[in-house]
């Protein structure tokens, strides 16, 4: 029996992802709980769960643990909003001088998944910081990173992101139901972190102790 503590903010994407009609009707009958998260709240939560992944790989005892399911709905919130994250279930724990957890089965979802790990089953602390990337942009686009809704240029969150910030407009990515409030240099370093975190070649990603 897993006994967590008392989460009433639920799980990041509840919050995340809720539309406008949802976040109307909360602010109508101030549903603190169902509110939309504001920018401050955001920045907040990606700290939070680079500072445990951080003591995840780099600060425990002598061994590493690759968490493997880094996701939104697996970021619970406590009362004050504050990010814990959960569900171990995928978890491995390796020594430090193992570069790699084997795996004969790869689980997960479509846009969280590096590259490595769904070519030769190897997860890694690096495959960690490519779904905290996944996540980064996530929290800043108020969207999943991979949804069939969007027309197809946009369906995979990563390229859409990569694409405006190609063409000089990396902040028309931004959530707009933060209705631009928020603070630039904070949400430049946030989207440029997604794409460091999300490199295609995981020599190239920093670690979380840098991220942190």
């Amino acid at each position: 029996m897993l006994v967590y503590d008392y989460m009433p903010n639920k799980s990041l994407d509840k919050l995340l992802f809720k539309n406008c009609s949802e976040l109307e009707v909360a602010e109508r009958h101030q549903n603190s709980t169902a509110m939309m998260l504001n920018w401050g709240m955001h920045h907040n939560i990606l700290l939070g769960i680079a500072s445990t992944l951080a003591y995840l790989h780099e600060d425990w005892s002598e061994h590493h643990v690759v968490h493997q399911d880094a996701k939104a709905s697996n970021v619970m919130l406590d009362k004050d909003f504050n990010a814990c994250l959960g569900d171990f279930g995928l978890a491995k724990l390796i020594k430090q001088s193992k570069e790699v957890v084997n795996t004969t089965m790869v689980t997960g979802i479509v846009g969280y998944l590096a590259p490595e790990l769904a070519k030769i089953g190897k997860a890694t602390t690096m495959t960690d910081v490519f779904s905290y990337g996944a996540l980064a942009l996530e929290v800043a686009c108020g969207r999943r990173p991979f949804d069939r809704k969007f027309p197809e240029e946009q369906i995979a969150l990563l390229d859409w992101v990569w694409n405006c910030y190609e063409n000089g407009e990396l902040l028309k990515v931004v959530d707009s139901r933060l209705r631009n409030d928020f603070n630039e240099e904070q949400m430049n370093k946030v989207l440029l972190l997604g794409f460091l975190c999300s490199h295609p070649n995981p020599n190239a990603r920093p670690p979380m102790g840098y991220v942190r």
